[in-house]
């Protein structure tokens, strides 16, 4: 009888205010498949995509090619196929997410404004572009047949992705300030994102103006300005980020067992500033872009001696405290694992990306002082990566197999329709 009652009061409802409940319509699984597509890289729901897959083959192309310990196919046969690989996954996961914005601009706007996570892995797509030019510059344009006109390809690469980086960051952080989307007890690991993105355009600066075949020293030295600036900007909102999420950690506790692996975030920040310092200045004292510019005071050859010096100290500080930060993932990953609560997420994919920035970082150490320890240290850092990614890549595929990645669920083919005939 009460539920007739409710009936006939929802009836005398639409009568009234003349609305009737908005009718369910099932999408096609390729059309749910581009709507649904999303940059972030866990998702407690279990189907959404990783758009971060773009860099993670760059990561490990670049410590393949640039490894201390080469056996005959690496740098030239395995860094390659990483390269074509992240170039093939980071075009085609660009026309989905363009599909994305242009066929659904409402419900990409409506997603990106409620949930700070979404909204903070969007900074991948122009850290994809930075690490392609990377590996453009150490592998195209050193090739035989690549040459100097893949160097200008690197360096405008560089400079799109610098740009949209820079522009990406400010919007997402404005974006974050202006709608209360974090609070201090719940603040996501993903918050590191941006600042990682900016230390990113430092690091590729520094490797593009020291590696890339014959750039001239006119080329190399605005990039190289802007690097040394962007990378002080991203290590200080690290700082900040740092303050906000250790009081969590504090107050809360560790992340739910899902998202314990999105720890490895936080080495990203010191492991990329770290890089950077030193390639940046590498670039500018031993690759002579600062001699080769000589103007003023400032850019001269004495003053690149001076950054080189500095930038290896403040890089090993800053290393210091992101050995901090892999040590409580460790113990985080390995309590998990000993209650037996891990399970495999997309927030796997998260510990390749920061952990090969330590790598990286590790290999530059080996260079600048020709030490058998860093080049060990390198080597097994990057091996434990490898393995880590054919890891995620096994279980990633399987779980696509089984309909529970990338495709949505049958029941996630039903969708709102508003009464303006749009799907919400």
């Amino acid at each position: 009888m009460a539920s007739t009652n409710e009936r006939q009061m929802d009836d005398h409802d639409t009568q009234v205010n003349g609305y009737h409940d908005p009718p369910l319509v099932k999408r096609r699984p390729i059309a749910a498949m581009i709507e649904d597509f999303s940059p972030q890289w866990y998702a407690s729901d279990g189907w959404k995509y990783d758009c971060a897959l773009f860099y993670l083959n760059s990561i490990i192309g670049v410590l393949m090619h640039q490894l201390p310990y080469q056996f005959s196919g690496l740098q030239n046969v395995l860094s390659n196929i990483a390269y074509l690989v992240d170039l093939v996954l980071f075009v085609a996961f660009s026309i989905i997410m363009i599909l994305r914005i242009t066929m659904y601009p409402r419900s990409t706007a409506k997603i990106v404004t409620s949930s700070t996570e979404e909204l903070c892995y969007f900074s991948c797509i122009p850290i994809a572009l930075l690490t392609i030019a990377e590996l453009t510059a150490l592998q195209v344009s050193t090739a035989y047949w690549g040459g100097y006109a893949f160097s200008l390809v690197a360096y405008v690469l560089w400079w799109i992705g610098a740009g949209s980086m820079v522009t990406l960051s400010l919007a997402i952080y404005i974006t974050i300030f202006k709608i209360p989307l974090v609070e201090d007890r719940t603040a996501p690991t993903a918050l590191f994102i941006p600042a990682v993105g900016t230390a990113t355009v430092a690091t590729s600066g520094g490797l593009i103006t020291m590696y890339a075949y014959n750039i001239a020293a006119r080329l190399s030295v605005p990039v190289l300005i802007l690097s040394y600036i962007l990378v002080g900007q991203g290590i200080f909102l690290a700082v900040m980020i740092y303050t906000i999420f250790t009081h969590r950690l504090m107050t809360k506790g560790w992340p739910e067992a899902p998202k314990i692996p999105s720890l490895a975030l936080l080495v990203g920040p010191m492991g990329q500033s770290a890089t950077a310092l030193q390639l940046l200045g590498t670039a500018a004292n031993t690759g002579q872009k600062f001699s080769g510019y000589h103007k003023g005071t400032f850019l001269q050859s004495n003053p690149a001696m001076a950054l080189d010096a500095a930038g290896i100290l403040i890089s090993m500080m800053l290393f210091g405290f992101g050995i901090f930060w892999v040590c409580i993932l460790v113990w985080a990953l390995l309590e998990t694992a000993y209650k037996r609560e891990h399970s495999f997420t997309m927030t796997w994919w998260s510990t390749i990306f920061p952990i090969g920035t330590f790598a990286t970082a590790m290999e530059v150490y080996g260079l600048e002082m020709d030490s058998p320890t860093w080049d060990v240290l390198t080597t097994a850092f990057t091996i434990i990566l490898v393995i880590d990614f054919l890891v995620c890549s096994v279980f990633t595929l399987w779980k696509i197999a089984k309909g529970e990645l990338l495709l949505p669920r049958r029941g996630e083919l039903l969708v709102v329709e508003n009464r303006k005939g749009r799907v919400d």
